[in-house]
């Protein structure tokens, strides 16, 4: 049975389903059908006796029979007897002796046996023109109300049986029918194991029932999936590349150290190329291992007091001492913002947009950092004068190692082009907004919305 198909499967359910109804239908038929056939045969019997009974008439003192008197009507055989038992008119069963003595019992049906056939007999004694008394007698066989029963009993055993042939049928086509879009389901994900293509669709059309739902489910998965295989591909790319560079300048500065006769100065030079390199390649490594666990779902903030706002006085002290492009840094902080939330996650996010604000801001131009409370919500927010962003720009900015100017190259600061990725996925992690608003040639604005009631999870 395992083996069978779940169309088969259906099929016999609704054919065993069936023919146990049609047993159980049989059965009431056959205990119920004898007593409705006898009592139908009863009434039939009493009905054509009183019938003939009103057809016999007197006439000129004589008996008369109406033509429309019948002796056999419907396997009823019907008789007129004297008030003494001496048969005057009528119709006998073959089976029937009519020389016997005949008993009669008025408007009482009862049940009689001749030469081995059993049979119903109704009489009835009536006056005929104030002149005659008779006996109508009605027989009718029983055997004729058993076979009116197995004929109807063999109808509908037919009946039942052609319903069942119909109903298997049925079950398979309409299973048949349902279960297509699985074959669908099956068959894609079969293309896909075969060959690696994330791109394959069920495609199925529109509806809404169960089996439908479950297609769209994994048509959206598929999309997900392919999107997150193709971000991966692409984010290995670019961890490659971004390592590579720093990679091969190690490699240079000690093959130079190595292959070269250098001075105290030059070794002290090139040891220092070799810091910087490798503090990038371990800032990068920390950022990719944090986003790693992002991505993951396995990464938990912390909860701890935080003065916000010295914290952003802090981050911005810091920024303005290492830029070096002459930008002036305006601050609007509102002092004494104290939450619990994750301090290390926040001064990424503060870092990030600060130093991304120095970054493309314009040479001794200004960046305007401000810090407020604002209707349940830490709001804050920088913004530059630089080039600006440009509109099909804006929603790439986020993605990890996205560049607008692919011909730029990192600046002194290190920058490992996962800032702005970063300050996304912790603001997925505090449940906060993310906006941007910026033009080409007149700056860009970030704002950064924290709900001041959310209490991150601690760490487990």
């Amino acid at each position: 049975m395992k083996n069978l198909s779940i169309k088969v499967r259906l099929s016999i359910w609704y054919a065993a389903a069936m023919l146990i109804l049609g047993i159980i239908i049989t059965i009431l038929m056959i205990v119920s059908s004898k007593t409705l056939i006898e009592g139908d045969t009863r009434r039939m019997l009493a009905s054509h006796v009183s019938d003939n009974s009103a057809r016999i008439d007197v006439n000129h003192g004589d008996l008369y029979f109406r033509p429309s008197f019948r002796y056999f009507d419907e396997g009823v055989h019907i008789s007129v007897y004297t008030e003494d038992g001496k048969l005057l008119y009528g119709e006998l069963p073959p089976d029937f002796d009519a020389s016997a003595e005949q008993v009669f019992h008025n408007n009482v049906i009862s049940e009689v046996s001749r030469a081995g056939q059993n049979y119903y007999v109704y009489d009835r004694l009536i006056w005929v023109g104030n002149t005659y008394r008779v006996w109508v007698r009605g027989i009718i066989s029983k055997s004729n109300a058993s076979m009116i029963a197995g004929s109807s009993l063999l109808a509908n055993v037919l009946m039942i049986s052609l319903l069942i042939i119909f109903a298997s049928c049925g079950g398979y086509f309409i299973s048949k029918r349902l279960l297509s879009p699985v074959e669908k389901i099956t068959e894609t994900a079969r293309k896909i194991c075969d060959s690696n293509d994330l791109s394959e669709r069920i495609g199925l059309e529109r509806g809404d029932d169960e089996i439908h739902r479950l297609a769209s489910t994994f048509d959206d998965m598929l999309e997900k999936l392919q999107k997150n295989f193709e971000a991966e591909k692409q984010f290995t790319s670019d961890a490659s590349h971004e390592l590579r560079t720093p990679v091969a300048v190690i490699i240079s500065e000690c093959e130079y150290m190595l292959n070269c006769p250098c001075s105290e100065h030059e070794y002290k030079e090139a040891a220092g190329d070799i810091k910087e390199q490798a503090e990038r390649m371990s800032k990068l490594i920390s950022e990719l291992l944090a986003m790693s666990r992002m991505d993951r779902g396995v990464f938990r903030l912390s909860s701890e007091e935080t003065d916000v706002s010295e914290l952003l006085s802090f981050i911005c002290d810091d920024q303005s001492e290492v830029s070096k492009r002459g930008i002036r840094l305006e601050k609007n902080i509102e002092p004494e913002i104290i939450i619990f939330t994750d301090r290390v996650m926040l001064t990424r996010v503060f870092a990030n947009l600060i130093g991304n604000a120095f970054k493309y801001g314009r040479d001794n131009g200004s960046v305007s950092v401000s810090l407020e409370k604002k209707d349940g919500n830490i709001v804050f927010s920088v913004t530059d004068d630089g080039e600006g962003i440009a509109p099909e720009h804006i929603d790439r900015i986020w993605d990890r190692f996205y560049q607008i100017d692919t011909a730029r190259q990192r600046d002194e600061s290190g920058s490992t082009g996962l800032g702005l990725s970063m300050v996304k996925e912790i603001a997925k992690l505090f449940n906060a907004g993310l906006n941007v608003v910026s033009s080409p040639g007149c700056g860009s604005t970030f704002t950064f919305t924290m709900p001041i009631d959310t209490i991150p999870d601690e760490s487990p």
